[in-house]
């Protein structure tokens, strides 16, 4: 257990953080009771999956609530890695099955699973050259072969989503290694990349998975259109489902483009994207009281679009949203987000023609260097220099971070009480 979580040392070494003016007698009294829980969970929990798995969501909910990104994403890792190492043991010894309690935490580590990438640095990991890669295995799940013609509920479309998302996260984890050591997704700028770096398999597994969301979205559109959803919490779930439905096939789309004027052709889908993302935000209660959740609702959708839509209306709906409606899901900040994609907004539109970005002007990779003493952002785009030379230089911005995130401890763990 103890080789699971943090050292101890580490504790120490966050409660010793000094926020400066931010400081307060609360802050201090939460840290030392964080350092208290986790090393109770390091003597008592032993090999018990649930204290793991506990002690894991306990270090993911503190982390990321001041702003520890790479730790909080760290236990996400951990969490996933305990999961795995479990199921193994599971069907190697005919032992006892999971617990409510366990099952409930296997679920929410699969759906934290998904943001384990943290506000990205829009770059495919490096696979290391001499490293063989295993068998591509990224066919489409059979049981996704047998999708109705026309979902008759919403439990029933949910079940189709988890079998996509899985197929999904597949297709990025085993599949953009295998661009990356192609050559492709460096950086280029140029319209119309010459697309033969990508591997054909890839490509095939890309058309499967873009077409099983296609007939996703046509099984689903009957459901929607002709259901009156009566109860708040059927109708944010219709919505959800739709959002991160077509969030996913954005990021089938994204993940093989060769230039930055492919999402042209993709506005309709990414005004969707914004308009469901806001009717689901208005399904609560309008607040600037930051919400707190672990699951992945509206920020990653709207991260995305606004990064690769450039259209300025939209990008600043999607600036508005992330902004006015204040709420940390998971690892991700809405605000945080906001401030970024307003940089990103700024650098590019300096160069905007009518409502048009130029192709050269456009940004491709957004890096970050958050500093929490100071709880400032720095914001790092590589932009081309004009249309006429293959010149980058790196534009920076540095804005105040956190300013109006002022979520509570309770909220964390009233979420994890749950």
């Amino acid at each position: 257990m103890t080789s699971r979580v943090r050292s101890q040392g580490n504790v120490r070494d966050a409660a010793r953080r000094d926020f400066g003016s931010t400081a307060s007698r609360h802050y201090k009294y939460a840290v030392q009771e964080y350092a208290r829980a986790i090393k109770y969970a390091q003597e008592e929990g032993g090999q018990d999956l649930r204290t793991a798995l506990m002690t894991s969501l306990v270090i993911l909910a503190f982390e990321g609530w001041i702003g520890s990104h790479e730790i909080a994403v760290q236990q996400i890792r951990i969490g996933t890695r305990l999961l795995m190492e479990w199921k193994q043991q599971q069907k190697q010894a005919s032992t006892p099955g999971p617990s409510d309690d366990e099952n409930l935490l296997s679920h929410v580590f699969t759906r934290l699973s998904i943001q384990l990438r943290p506000p990205p640095k829009d770059q495919p990991p490096q696979a290391s050259p001499p490293t063989p890669l295993p068998p591509l295995k990224i066919d489409m799940p059979p049981s996704l072969q047998r999708m109705p013609l026309s979902f008759s509920t919403i439990t029933e479309a949910g079940l189709y989503y988890g079998l996509i998302v899985r197929f999904a996260v597949t297709f990025v984890s085993q599949g953009l290694p295998r661009i990356a050591r192609a050559g492709s997704l460096t950086g280029a700028y140029t319209p119309g990349s010459a697309s033969e770096v990508i591997p054909p398999e890839i490509a095939q597994a890309q058309l499967a998975l873009t077409e099983s969301l296609h007939q996703w979205m046509a099984a689903f559109a009957p459901l929607k259109n002709g259901t009156e959803f009566k109860q708040l919490e059927q109708r944010k779930a219709c919505i959800t489902l739709e959002l991160h439905m077509k969030a996913t096939y954005m990021g089938t789309i994204k993940s093989l483009a060769q230039d930055e004027m492919v999402f042209e052709a993709y506005y309709d889908i990414y005004k969707d994207i914004v308009d469901l993302s806001e009717a689901l935000l208005n399904c609560s209660p309008a607040s600037k009281i930051p919400k707190f959740c672990f699951d992945s609702g509206v920020i990653i959708p709207l991260w995305f679009t606004g990064h690769k839509c450039r259209d300025p209306v939209l990008r600043r709906r999607v600036i508005a949203l992330l902004l006015t409606y204040p709420r940390r899901e998971g690892v991700w900040d809405s605000v945080f987000a906001g401030l970024v994609i307003e940089c990103v907004r700024g650098f590019e539109e300096e160069y905007i023609d009518g409502r048009k970005i130029p192709w050269w002007a456009r940004i491709r990779t957004t890096n970050f260097d958050v500093d929490l003493e100071k709880r400032t952002v720095e914001v790092q785009c590589e932009q081309r220099t004009s249309p006429h030379s293959d010149e980058t230089v790196i534009r920076r911005k540095t804005v105040d971070y956190y300013v109006y995130t002022g979520i509570t401890l309770e909220q964390v763990g009233a979420v994890i009480a749950r």
